[in-house]
């Protein structure tokens, strides 16, 4: 089986609502994506599923994790919960039946920027690394930040 299409203003909420419940996210999706699978069976077709998602996300919230208090604590402690909101997030994701990855995470938040990369596997367990930019009206500051834990209870520590 092979496919591909196309996602423009889905609300994201009741999409992982239906499809990664412990993902906690508000915004707008919009993108494209391809599937490809082989079995014998529907369910070999599922274990053997692999998509990837072209993804872009407007005016959104990720809820369990504060990139931009991180930032700001630059390493003197760590950042459990939270919200992150942001103007725009892009993503390319790749999803296995194991796992689901980014490389090449980008969000805008205004005066906060972020980019980076994750591996959540199938039960949940996050890592991963995004270097966040916090501008001031006299500086820009980049920060590299670890986030880690099982969604949606994420931390975010930040590295001096």
């Amino acid at each position: 089986m092979a496919g591909d299409g196309t996602l423009s203003r889905i609300d994201v909420r009741k999409l992982s609502a239906a499809f990664a419940p412990s993902l906690k996210m508000e915004g707008e999706l919009s993108g494209a994506f391809k599937v490809r699978a082989n079995g014998r069976s529907w369910e070999g077709l599922w274990r053997n599923m692999e998509a990837s998602l072209s993804a872009e996300v407007s005016r959104g919230t990720l809820h369990g994790l504060d990139l931009g208090e991180a930032a700001r604590r630059n390493g003197t402690s760590d950042v459990r919960g939270g919200a992150t909101k942001f103007d725009w997030l892009r993503a390319t994701l790749q999803l296995t039946p194991k796992q689901i990855a980014s490389r090449d995470v980008r969000m805008d938040a205004g005066m906060v920027t972020a980019a980076g990369q994750f591996v959540a596997e199938h039960d949940g367990q996050l890592e991963g690394n995004m270097v966040v930019a916090l501008q001031s009206s006299v500086a820009r500051t980049n920060v590299p930040v670890r986030i880690f834990g099982v969604l949606p209870d994420l931390t975010a520590a930040g590295h001096k």
